[in-house]
């Protein structure tokens, strides 16, 4: 008979940034204002994330920015690219972000966040938020070169919050 373990408790949440805690919608409208159909975010989104991913798998890395702009560069000129990718700078939390945020926060737990992206696009956005001071850790995969779901993403996580990956 094995005995019984205690479960392991958890010390840090780590946070996806992109859609997960941000509300892409508003980059519907920059699609809009460029002459795209604001529901194309979504098969975009999906792309600039399979790219990331595929690229980490077989051991490449290009920048958030760099892979959403590429794939936006058969069908848009520059100045229609940055009008588009600016949005990312007005992104707000979907609206029940804050509430939840500061509820783990009181209830003891080490928040931090991992973006696919840059970290001044979430610190903005988390500081309009008000809800900034909440995360620990602002990381980026940009550090490490490695997208999510990579193993050594979370590793760095890991290493930064000095912090067991079981108890993330």
């Amino acid at each position: 008979m094995n005995p019984v373990q205690e479960p392991m408790s958890i010390e840090v949440v780590v946070f996806d940034v992109n859609e997960t805690l941000s509300d892409l919608t508003r980059l519907g409208d920059r699609f809009a204002g460029v002459g795209l159909p604001p529901g194309a975010i979504n098969t975009w989104f999906a792309g600039v994330l399979r790219d990331g991913f595929a690229l980490t798998s077989i051991g490449q890395f290009r920048t958030f920015h760099d892979i959403a702009a590429g794939n936006l560069s058969g069908i848009l000129n520059d100045d229609q690219i940055a009008h588009v990718l600016a949005g990312f700078q007005e992104l707000d939390t979907n609206p029940d972000v804050p509430d939840g945020i500061r509820r783990l926060t009181e209830a003891g737990y080490r928040l931090a966040a991992l973006t696919n992206g840059a970290t001044a696009m979430s610190e903005s956005m988390f500081e309009r938020a008000g809800i900034l001071d909440q995360f620990e850790q602002r990381l980026s995969v940009e550090d490490v070169e490695r997208w999510k779901p990579a193993p050594e993403s979370y590793r760095y996580v890991s290493s930064v919050c000095e912090a067991p990956p079981e108890r993330m």
